[in-house]
């Protein structure tokens, strides 16, 4: 249902960029869209030329981990995208790192 209804919403308004955006599950669960390489496999099935993804690296550190290695996957399909919290995730991650050098010095 979710493929006919992209679909038909792209033949309806050719003239206008519509996006879909993966989102992850943990900041809402049961989203169906919740993967980037399901969202690509979408945006390939339908192949409309105003259909493209929303990408925003929060969700991919959420879902994937690697947000440079996701963007270079989807960017070719990305009409939008979205850096916010990104930061945050990503001195989070490195805080282990952090503490031990000042520990270690």
């Amino acid at each position: 249902m979710f493929v006919e209804n992209l679909r038909w919403a792209a033949a309806f308004a050719p003239k206008q960029k519509l996006t879909i955006e993966p989102i992850n599950g943990v900041d809402m669960p049961g989203y169906f869209l919740n993967d980037f390489d399901l969202a690509m496999d979408v945006l390939a099935e339908i192949d409309a030329p105003n259909l493209f993804l929303q990408f925003d690296a929060y969700h991919a550190a959420k879902i994937i981990g690697d947000v440079l290695g996701t963007w270079d996957k989807v960017r070719a399909r990305t009409a939008q995208s979205r850096r916010g919290g990104v930061i945050s995730i990503i001195l989070r991650s490195l805080k282990p790192l952090i503490n031990r050098s000042f520990r270690a010095g």
